[in-house]
């Protein structure tokens, strides 16, 4: 009777391993990651199965979360400077300039505000000499923004 209750526990504990490594190899399949990361954790997940399946838990699965976190406090950030933008009395955009502007809001929700300027080069020699001249004149740091149109 000893025997045949262990044969059954053991045939139930190959189904739950079986299972499990399946089921943790189709979930790194599925997730949407470099390629060669997911060939590293299947083959943890295959020849170390419960170790494997530890270290993807708290190693390998909670990116997928911090990505969703990161997601929203970046979203958050957008909000900001469309609510900013919106609350600024009404700013009268040059016609010439409506097409331009709308590209730098869709490329990274860059809205125009009062005070802020943009310069068009044609001539990569200008644009350098500007450039240069520019840097020489900070004092404290540099926010640059190129945009190849």
């Amino acid at each position: 009777m000893s025997i045949v209750y262990t044969q059954i526990l053991s045939v139930i504990f190959e189904i739950i391993y079986f299972v499990l490594i399946v089921g943790a190899i189709i979930v790194v399949v599925l997730d949407n990651r470099n390629p060669l990361k997911t060939i590293a954790w299947v083959l943890v997940l295959a020849f170390l199965p419960f170790i494997g399946l530890f270290f993807y838990f708290f190693l390998g699965g909670s990116m997928r979360r911090r990505r969703l976190i990161n997601k929203k406090k970046h979203n958050r950030l957008l909000r900001k400077p469309k609510m900013e933008y919106l609350a600024q009395e009404a700013y009268e955009v040059p016609k010439e300039y409506v097409r331009l502007i709308q590209l730098f809001r869709n490329i990274n929700q860059a809205f125009p505000y009062e005070g802020n300027r943009v310069e068009i080069y044609t001539n990569g020699y200008a644009k350098l000499q500007t450039l240069l001249r520019e840097l020489k004149k900070a004092r404290h740091h540099i926010h640059i923004e190129y945009y190849l149109i």
